[in-house]
């Protein structure tokens, strides 16, 4: 054996390749095979696939999966353009750096047509599972587990998981307590605003970090099917913040179970408008909490359903702002401490044809404070 690793060293040593070449590598797509496909060694500066040892830096080429693969980290620079096919799944997992696992920079796109798996990507606290800054369409599946930071960050940029597509994302905020299972922000660009649309169906499950879905500084979280929230640590289940839109359109489903604090929060300017179920299920704190200026509109079609909260169902504190909800539909809230709390110039507008049902709360039914509140019925 002896006589084996010395040949190697001699070898290495004559042909000039380190041992830590061998071991572990950053890969660059060269295009040598003058095709798009990811197994055709010539493609890589290394005349060689990359393994899973490796981190992978594709720039400005179009490049094409097709047989199933692992490595450490993606990287898609410039007018890059990835595609994963049908039936291939793309495994990233164990990169120890401060970095994302799959990243799309500006102007790429990453099409999934199969599986993209990411997991233990615990480098360092901006250790983020997938970075969206340019164009990503989930035809397939997503697995997103055991990240540093952000399970899925959209920076900027569209991402779009298609009818059909499933997103599940788990043990984020693994090293920064303050990572959430999705965001949604501008990165503090002001301006370039993320747009997260769903037409098919996500799964996030927060057990450490901050909030299950935050949705950030004028960004738009677009629902079109099905996203379910549960928890067993963390923070709030869903955050809507500094003018950000968070649109429950029709044919969109939410549903929040079991968060730790608020299940559903909306802050400074942030909006919800719902057109379709929303249903908040045995929460910590408050099932519904709108203060400062942020805004609850649920629409005609809209129907939500508040169960169990362990504090109020409904509480709209605009804390000497506009805090408002705005019931067009149908509300109907089971349990909690007080079915509607109202203060600090809080409102509830329960307009026209709006429907309010509340049952069975621990405490009061309608509490408007002494610090001020308006029920609009």
């Amino acid at each position: 054996m002896k006589k084996i690793i010395q040949l190697i060293l001699i070898i290495n040593i004559v042909l000039g390749i380190s041992i830590e070449k061998l071991s572990a590598a950053t890969v660059t797509w060269d295009g040598g095979a003058s095709t798009s496909t990811w197994s055709d060694a010539a493609n890589w500066d290394s005349d060689a696939v990359p393994t899973a040892a490796d981190d992978v830096i594709i720039d400005g080429e179009t490049v094409i999966l097709t047989a199933n693969t692992q490595v450490q980290r993606v990287y898609l620079g410039g007018s890059a353009h990835l595609t994963v096919n049908s039936g291939v799944t793309l495994t990233i997992t164990g990169f120890a750096g401060n970095d994302e696992g799959l990243e799309v920079q500006g102007s790429a796109t990453c099409i999934n047509n199969g599986t993209i798996a990411i997991s233990n990507i615990v480098g360092g606290s901006g250790a983020d599972g997938l970075y969206n800054k340019g164009t990503t369409t989930n035809n397939g599946a997503i697995t997103i587990d055991g990240i540093g930071q952000h399970g899925l960050y959209v920076v900027a940029g569209t991402f779009t998981n298609a009818a059909g597509g499933t997103i599940t994302v788990t043990n984020t905020g693994q090293v920064n307590s303050d990572g959430d299972c999705i965001y949604v922000d501008d990165a503090n660009s002001g301006t370039l605003f993320g747009t997260l649309n769903n037409e098919g169906t996500i799964t996030v499950t927060l057990t450490t970090g901050d909030d299950g879905i935050y949705v950030n500084d004028n960004t738009t979280f677009n629902n079109m099917a099905m996203v379910t929230i549960s928890s067993t640590g963390g923070d709030n289940g869903m955050r809507v913040d500094e003018g950000s839109v968070f649109n429950n359109n029709a044919g969109g489903t939410l549903t929040i179970n079991s968060t730790p604090d608020d299940q559903l929060f909306l802050d400074n300017d942030g909006a919800f408008n719902n057109t379709g179920p929303v249903n908040l299920n045995n929460g910590t704190d408050v099932g519904l909490y709108v203060t400062d200026q942020g805004v609850f509109t649920n629409n005609e079609e809209g129907n939500v359903n508040i169960m169990a909260a362990t504090n109020f169902s409904i509480q709209v504190d605009a804390k000497g702002s506009t805090a408002e909800v705005e019931n067009d539909g149908t509300i109907t809230v089971t349990g909690g401490k007080d079915g509607l709390r109202l203060q600090d110039s809080g409102t509830f507008s329960n307009n026209s044809g709006g429907a309010l049902n509340i049952d069975a709360p621990n405490e009061d039914g309608i509490n408007v404070q002494s610090s001020g509140g308006t029920l609009n019925n």
